[in-house]
């Protein structure tokens, strides 16, 4: 917790999800990096999983794209409140949910309302930045742009993201579209590495990892 704070103090960035959102909010149940002045609104019972409405805020617009409503996937994450100001800390609200959580998994979704409390917070903390997210954008289709849209906010960077398809012929091998390497024909046929990231992305089924070095020109997998 120490490293994480001192990190993101001397300026680095921080993107947390769900638990990674918990994480750096303040402290109820569980000892936590307060580094953001929210908390959760129900610190005591798990929502379940569900769809959501996330009604996104001028600021949040700005950031993450012109849309004022917006789908996303969610599973327990915190529905946030303002709580103990931090030093040091200045944070806006990005998204809000929209709507009651509805067709969920969890027996306690009936409890409190979500509503109007925040999904997305994002600011600065010393001389870094956050972004935390309650819902799981990155991992719904149709959300996926809010992910690397926060990724853009963050480091300041324009994000590639690559649509995860299979190597024909080769069982669970999972690769990104991005740009072209002569190293990796070496290995197959057709082999893309990300641009950013200089590495092959994988599927969350996939059983090897293919790793490029650019700068040395070489290759490797390594099996899941």
């Amino acid at each position: 917790m120490k490293n994480v704070r001192e990190f993101v103090k001397r300026g680095g960035c921080y993107h947390g999800t769900c638990a990674g959102a918990f994480l750096v909010i303040e402290p109820t149940r569980r000892k936590r990096i307060h580094m953001i002045p929210y908390k959760p609104d129900d610190p005591n019972h798990y929502r379940g999983g569900a769809d959501l409405v996330l009604e996104i805020t001028d600021d949040g617009m700005a950031a993450l794209g012109p849309e004022k409503f917006r789908k996303s996937s969610y599973h327990g994450g915190p529905a946030m409140i303002k709580g103990s100001p931090v030093e040091g800390a200045d944070f806006k609200t990005f998204a809000v949910y929209a709507s009651h959580i509805v067709n969920t998994v969890g027996p306690f979704t009936d409890m409190l309302s979500m509503k109007n409390k925040a999904a997305m917070v994002a600011g600065t903390y010393g001389k870094g930045k956050m972004f935390i997210c309650g819902p799981h954008p990155e991992g719904d289709y149709g959300a996926q742009d809010l992910y690397y849209k926060s990724l853009e906010w963050l480091i300041g960077k324009k994000v590639y993201p690559g649509t995860c398809w299979r190597r024909r012929g080769v069982p669970n091998l999972a690769v990104s579209t991005g740009i072209r390497t002569v190293e990796g024909g070496k290995l197959f046929k057709e082999l893309f590495w990300h641009e950013k990231f200089n590495r092959i992305s994988m599927g969350a089924r996939a059983d090897v990892v293919v790793l490029i070095e650019p700068k040395k020109k070489t290759y490797s997998s390594v099996p899941r």
